[in-house]
């Protein structure tokens, strides 16, 4: 899966406008910093979304979105 992809999955469970409210909430103000802190948060919010999901492929989908989200997290902090 790649980073557009997981996008989809995220913004399959939270709108946009929900998604805005949580960066305004956590505080994240576009920083380089809070853009990595973003994507990790990403993957937080659709782990914990895999747990409320009975199907067990659309859990799977929703993980490995959380994976790509903590990847390219990772490899955003590991070129500062």
């Amino acid at each position: 899966m790649d980073i557009s992809e997981a996008w989809k999955v995220l913004q399959r469970y939270y709108s946009q406008s929900e998604l805005e409210y949580i960066r305004r909430k956590k505080g994240f103000d576009g920083s380089e910093y809070d853009t990595n802190r973003e994507l990790a948060y990403n993957a937080k919010l659709l782990r914990d979304k895999a747990v409320e999901i009975g199907d067990s492929e659309e859990r799977a989908r929703i993980y490995t979105a959380a994976k790509e989200f903590e990847r390219i997290a990772r490899e955003a902090e590991s070129q500062r």
